[in-house]
């Protein structure tokens, strides 16, 4: 009887796994095809599922899948075209020229250009009009996407030196317009000041941490609530966090924002040694600050843990 109910659930695993992956999810159903044996795709689909519901893993692989070729894609198409005295780099894109900070590998411009082309956060509907908040703008590249989808205005939201300076090379007309707000801090659930360690080979991967010794600098950090009130901003439509560890106290530090204005939510959660957890914790934190928000999973990855979201969506 064991062996029958056991062979009946792996069918029954089966037929959902060709049901969601290959018809909707073309990418899936590829790598499946190649690369997952039946026993895998069980494990994939049952480890995890408290946060990952069994459709949305292969969504979330989906998205990791295109989001690897077109990788592929942009380091064909990218190339440096100047160094400036600065050290930032001026690179040549589909998109446009696009300045970034120096001594970057170059992958780390491939993966922005890459997301531009596979619209990074395609769980996050932006809509023509919308008020955006986004938290980590690195070299201002999600911010040009968002005012390319229809965003009125975007408050971009970023703490390091050589960043802002690529922002204002990147989005000088947009500024001038008004179309862009740049705010140099880093959002926090305090005002606070603390030093951000520098990951030297992926400027996009600048944390906050305890060290204060080692490549780095110190940085202001504020809360959104405090942010929004700063800019008496009389909308808030969505929020798109990628703030290397820092997601659960920005949540927290924006439950007045959160309250107030029912943003849509994208956040980030690759970003610590324990990811799994963090989006544990990410999940609690959102769920204690704006209980009324709905979750599901957005990019997500393979990890010894079963499946991992490096993505969070979160819908009021």
């Amino acid at each position: 009887m064991a062996v029958l109910l056991a062979a009946l659930g792996l069918l029954g695993v089966g037929l959902v796994y060709f049901r969601w992956s290959l018809p909707f999810y073309p990418a899936v159903g590829k790598f499946a095809a190649r690369n997952l044996p039946f026993h895998r795709a069980y494990w994939m689909l049952t480890k995890n599922t408290e946060m990952c519901p069994a459709k949305e893993v292969f969504a979330g692989l989906g998205e990791f899948l295109r989001t690897a070729e077109a990788v592929e894609w942009a380091a064909r198409r990218c190339r440096l075209r100047q160094r400036a005295a600065s050290g930032l780099e001026l690179w040549d894109t589909p998109y446009g020229p696009l300045w970034f900070p120096k001594l970057l590998e170059p992958a780390t411009v491939h993966f922005a250009v890459a997301q531009w082309k596979v619209t990074a956060y395609p769980g996050l509907p932006l809509r023509r009009g919308d008020v955006v908040i986004d938290c980590g703008g690195f070299v201002g590249d999600w911010t040009k996407a968002a005012l390319a989808a229809g965003a009125s205005r975007v408050v971009t939201v970023e703490p390091a030196r050589e960043q802002l300076e690529c922002i204002r090379r990147n989005l000088a007309k947009e500024i001038q317009q008004g179309r862009v707000v740049v705010y140099p801090k880093g959002v926090w659930d305090r005002e606070e000041r603390l030093y951000l360690g520098h990951h030297e080979s992926n400027p996009a991967a600048h944390a906050v941490t305890d060290k204060t010794s080692g490549p780095g600098e110190w940085i202001d950090l504020t809360s959104i609530d405090k942010m929004v009130a700063e800019l008496k901003l009389d909308r808030v439509d969505v929020i798109k966090m990628d703030v290397e560890g820092a997601e659960s106290r920005a949540v927290r530090g924006a439950r007045e924002t959160l309250h107030r204005f029912r943003p849509r939510l994208a956040i980030a959660t690759e970003h610590t040694d324990h990811s799994l957890q963090n989006n544990r914790d990410v999940i609690q934190a959102v769920r204690e600050t704006a209980p009324f928000y709905t979750r599901k999973c957005g990019y997500c990855r393979l990890g010894s843990g079963g499946v991992i979201p490096e993505t969070l969506y979160f819908v009021p």
